[in-house]
């Protein structure tokens, strides 16, 4: 009896999967030295900041997200990563900016997904959720900054709560009943 084969001959994998196979190695090389040198040489702890931006590399360019790809939520992804960025920068390494600085880089991020939003609206109703999950959360944030501590600069939360306060409102007016259903739809009421 003769067997034939039917299935095709194996073919190279993709380009992709051989960057991210090459790319791999440095990345966690490098993930794995930087805190070995750290606590060689000592505090600081400025390997946390490059670790973070190794992750942030990697999991924007070689594996970004596939589900809810969109401007509006690459934005806040994005500005999710510099946020932290400078959180961390802030606490580890030279303190005592983050307070003025990441509300103004909300507060700016905030206009573009604002813009992003509003000026292509039948498209991006379905892309509503990251935006107000900003939003929301820059307007929480500065809330409770602006309420606990006394020795912070004042004006950005201000200004922060204000136009995150401006936007929600603006979206519920603009939505209306639309609002409703991307709420149910997200949460599946």
């Amino acid at each position: 009896m003769k067997v034939e084969i039917v299935y095709p001959s194996p073919t190279r994998p993709p380009r992709r999967v051989r960057v991210i196979a090459c790319a791999k190695w440095p990345f966690l090389a490098t993930a794995y030295a930087c805190p070995l040198i750290n606590v060689a040489t000592g505090w600081p702890a400025w390997s946390l900041v490059v670790l973070w931006g190794l992750w942030v590399v990697w999991s924007s360019t070689f594996s970004p997200q596939l589900i809810g790809i969109n401007r509006i939520s690459q934005c806040v992804k994005f500005v999710t990563d510099i946020v932290v960025a400078l959180v961390l920068i802030d606490l580890l390494l030279a303190p005592g900016w983050a307070a003025t600085v990441v509300p103004i880089v909300c507060f700016s991020s905030l206009v573009v997904v604002a813009v992003l939003f509003f000026t292509d609206l039948d498209r991006q109703r379905l892309n509503i959720m990251p935006m107000l999950a900003l939003t929301v959360l820059c307007l929480i944030s500065a809330g409770t900054i602006l309420a606990a501590w006394r020795n912070v600069t004042r004006w950005p939360l201000i200004v922060l709560a204000a136009l995150a306060g401006a936007l929600l409102i603006a979206t519920l007016v603009v939505l209306r009943r639309d609002f409703l259903r991307a709420l149910r739809k997200f949460f599946d009421i």
